[in-house]
């Protein structure tokens, strides 16, 4: 698991937004909440010091779990702290243009792109976070890719408590409702989630036929008790189509929850 959940704060548009949700996601896993914020040589680090203090203290966070790092590239400074080991970073990203790109000034698609270890994004739709997450949907397209987040997953249900919904969605001439009922299409994710319920997990899982992957998993997200959804950047069919990362931000820029998305080894 992760022992530090690591929130960019970006010091040009001071947003909290991020924060909420890394509380909640620290309390379950038994994690702390560090501030983050990136400055460039000759900024003033005392100023974002003070902010990123202000921040914790407006949410009950421990005010010396705050950091102010100096960096000409905001994105290269946060992947640094990221590479510590047992961190997980989670940040807010908006939505810049009507396609599947996020920024947190040009930085929330750099880090997924190239971070070793997975990135919770907060979209611009989040709704309110809830007490606590309850369930998980895993994106699979039926690539050995797609299905190397599932040790994460498998660690977030023991440590976190959530519950996997493992979520295909399959190439369709014309868009289908979710939860079709051909056997056929449902046997990769059924046998999946057998193989994944034999490390102790309660394991859930459903198909869907659609032209739009990632609108298609964000809608089934709306439809599962306090969820996140977990994404790796590549696969092979169906929501792999796009440029590494590309479903994974359009998944985020559209969805209602959190996005958690993890870069394979072999990428």
């Amino acid at each position: 698991m992760f022992s530090t959940v690591i929130v960019p704060i970006d010091p040009t548009t001071p947003s909290d937004t991020a924060v909420p949700f890394a509380a909640v996601i620290a309390r379950q896993a038994g994690a702390a909440v560090e501030l983050l914020t990136v400055v460039p040589p000759g900024g003033d680090a005392l100023e974002a010091q003070a902010r990123l203090a202000e921040l914790a203290k407006e949410h009950g966070l421990d005010d010396e779990r705050t950091r102010v790092v100096t960096a000409e590239d905001a994105g290269l400074g946060i992947l640094d702290a990221a590479g510590e080991a047992g961190s997980l970073v989670c940040m807010a990203s908006r939505a810049r243009r009507p396609v599947a790109e996020l920024v947190l000034g040009s930085v929330s698609e750099r880090v997924v792109r190239e971070s070793h270890d997975p990135v919770l994004l907060i979209g611009p739709h989040c709704r309110p976070t809830p007490d606590r997450f309850a369930s998980m949907i895993v994106g699979l397209d039926g690539s050995p890719l797609a299905e190397s987040i599932l040790p994460l997953v498998s660690d977030w249900a023991a440590h976190a408590g959530v519950t996997p919904w493992l979520f295909q969605v399959l190439d369709a001439p014309l868009p289908l409702e979710v939860g079709g009922d051909d056997v056929q299409d449902s046997v990769y994710v059924h046998r999946t989630a057998e193989r994944l319920a034999r490390t102790g997990s309660d394991v859930e899982w459903d198909v869907a036929r659609d032209r739009h992957p990632a609108a298609t998993i964000a809608r089934f997200a709306t439809g599962l008790p306090a969820p996140l959804i977990a994404l790796t950047t590549h696969g092979r069919s169906g929501i792999s189509r796009m440029a590494l990362g590309g479903v994974a931000l359009d998944v985020a820029r559209r969805a209602t929850v959190p996005v958690l998305v993890m870069r394979p080894n072999e990428l």
